[in-house]
């Protein structure tokens, strides 16, 4: 698919969207998997005006239930597969791949967003965790796309050459940026299958194979990838959490090694840092173009060089606010004392500290909100999901480091009158209410929550977690290879014992921790294994009775790789063509297309 070709599907289906009500202020819930038409669905909802909200398939129903009932969407779109069941059953639907009219030759373009979509118009509505329990919707206006395409230009240097990579998963922003820098620069977009994006062996084949130039990746994911493994990645943008500065000094030679910073209520990106060495701990840079950063102390009186303050953002880049919560837009988006033209400035909660060429570093949360593996997370929402178990008096939920480099969310749990739920029951009861990525991995049972003199949870007393399952003696004549998994397993999690029978994932495991046991399994021990085996046989005693040592299982077959590039068009591909070095000021996303358009008939 080329540019032309993929603008004329968008045209398509802004056609029908528009037909059903689409307009500036209405928003298109979009229900769909990754690939082509999740990104030809975006770009449409753009063209007819409206702003969309994904919706991720394999969030709980609950979840979705609160999204669209908080929301409104004007109709939610989605696959024939996806038809039933859907949580929601009163809202309208539009069927993608249904044939419905024959929209061919009517285009958008000229009636619609030209005349009526303007800066202050919502693009997109994106959820992330309330500390309150509840989810909040924040709704982004089109006024920060403009300097998220002059900083992949000018700062993150991609042009039609650069090849990007969309590992974000689609409620999360970074998606968007992924979509801006390398759409909006005449680059590439390639889109992959969830199950070639994980952190490990499979993301580096697929960057290779596809010779991705930009990467935007979290540390903890990059951590677990040897420097080698991206030999055709020119620049690399982190972020989403702290960066340790040994990472940077060892990813930094041979290529552009940047820190990003940015709320979702900041239009992705707030800050960028300079090229980055590691040679010093790295800071998260400077306001991107479009955006002015405050650093204020309680008094709401900038800071000098050397201090550190609480960060406030300002500029085209803030978002309207969030959904249906006037309360909690006002106490964060507040009045900017420095701008005579009643504009407002975004309060971040993150505490930084003005470095002498006066970029920022990060210095820690004023709050109690944490990021763990680049996901945002309230303890609150957590723990009001936890403590609506009947069987729960009280909770607490933290994210621990008890071994250097392993982070996992630990859930404190007080007995009420009767029993104890145990581990299982309680992550169940939390997969009906939370996305996976906020599901605590360990679980401890307490007596009583330690507390501070004022009454407040004492957090730094909480204890570490120990192995829930007993760890029982190998028996005699014990297969060899059972103890040294078992001793592998438990270096990976951290734990001196695990039990022969605990799950990885109940034992404390994560996604990222996955990646380092399947590695440290296939080095240390010759197996030759893929990360599915582990998935499939998750504890120590099942892994081992169906290892497959010295064995290649053979590779499984090529799933889609949805590219938007300027290759030659295949089956498998998706390409699109557009040159470098165009200026783009006051860039609507709704214009994209548009861009895109007038792009390919220049070089027809």
């Amino acid at each position: 698919m080329t540019y032309r070709e993929l603008d004329e599907e968008a045209d398509l289906l802004a056609r029908r969207l528009v037909s059903c009500g689409a307009a500036p202020e209405e928003v298109v819930a979009l229900f769909l998997p990754r690939g082509q038409a999740l990104i030809t669905a975006m770009l449409a909802v753009a063209k007819s005006g409206a702003a969309f909200v994904p919706i991720d398939l394999e969030a709980p129903r609950d979840r979705i239930r609160f999204v669209c009932q908080d929301i409104r969407p004007l109709l939610v779109v989605h696959l024939a597969e996806q038809r039933d069941p859907w949580p929601v059953a009163c809202l309208d639907r539009l069927i993608l791949d249904d044939p419905g009219p024959a929209y061919v030759g009517m285009s958008v373009t000229g009636d619609v967003h030209r005349t009526n979509v303007r800066t202050e118009h919502p693009a997109y509505v994106l959820y992330t965790s309330g500390s309150t329990g509840t989810p909040k919707g924040v709704l982004v206006t089109h006024s920060g796309i403009a300097g998220l395409a002059r900083t992949g230009r000018e700062l993150m240097q991609a042009c039609r050459g650069s090849r990007v990579l969309q590992l974000a998963t689609p409620g999360f922003d970074i998606a968007v940026i992924e979509l801006c820098v390398a759409l909006l620069c005449g680059g590439v977009l390639v889109v992959a299958p969830a199950d070639r994006l994980r952190p490990g062996p499979a993301l580096a084949e697929l960057c290779t194979e596809q010779r991705v130039t930009h990467l935007m990746i979290s540390p903890t994911a990059l951590s677990v990838l040897p420097t080698n493994a991206l030999p055709t990645v020119k620049v690399l943008v982190l972020g989403a959490e702290a960066v340790p500065q040994a990472l940077v000094a060892r990813w930094a030679p041979g290529r552009t090694v940047l820190d990003g910073y940015g709320p979702t209520e900041t239009t992705v990106c707030a800050t960028l840092s300079n090229p980055l060495d590691g040679s010093v701990p790295p800071p998260i840079g400077r306001a991107i173009p479009g955006v002015r950063c405050y650093v204020l102390d309680a008094e709401l009186a900038q800071v000098t060089i050397g201090q550190v303050g609480e960060l406030y953002v300002g500029g085209g880049g803030l978002a309207r606010g969030y959904v249906n919560s006037p309360g909690a837009t006002a106490g964060r988006f507040v009045a900017n004392p420095f701008s005579t033209a009643g504009e407002r400035m975004y309060r971040t909660g993150d505490l930084v500290r003005v470095l002498a060429d006066e970029e920022l570093a990060f210095a820690g949360r004023s709050d109690d909100q944490v990021k763990l593996n680049g996901i945002r997370i309230e303890p609150g929402e957590i723990e009001a999901a936890l403590g609506a178990h009947p069987e729960v008096h009280a909770c607490a939920v933290s994210v621990r480091e008890d071994t250097p480099g392993i982070r996992s969310l630990v859930a404190y749990v007080v007995a009420g009158t009767g029993r104890l739920p145990d581990a299982s029951e309680l992550r169940a009861h939390l997969r009906r209410e939370l996305p996976e990525a906020v599901i605590p991995s360990r679980y401890v049972s307490l007596a009583e929550l330690p507390r501070t003199l004022n009454g407040k949870i004492d957090r730094r007393a909480l204890p570490g977690p120990s192995t829930t399952v007993a760890a029982r003696r190998l028996p005699d004549g014990a297969d060899p290879m059972l103890t040294e998994v078992r001793r592998i397993w438990c270096e990976v999690l951290g734990h001196d014992t695990v039990g022969f029978d605990e799950p990885f994932f109940e034992a404390g495991g994560t996604s990222l921790l996955l990646i380092r046991l399947h590695q440290r399994l296939t080095a240390e021990l010759g197996l030759r294994i893929e990360v599915a085996d582990l998935l499939d046989h998750p504890t120590i005693r099942a892994f081992t009775e169906h290892r497959t040592p010295r064995h290649s299982p053979g590779r499984r077959p090529q799933e889609r790789v949805d590219t938007f590039d300027d290759a030659p068009p295949t089956a498998a591909d998706i390409s699109v063509l557009a040159p470098s070095g165009l200026r783009i000021e006051g860039l609507l996303l709704a214009q994209a297309a548009e861009l895109i358009r007038a792009v390919d008939s220049l070089t027809a």
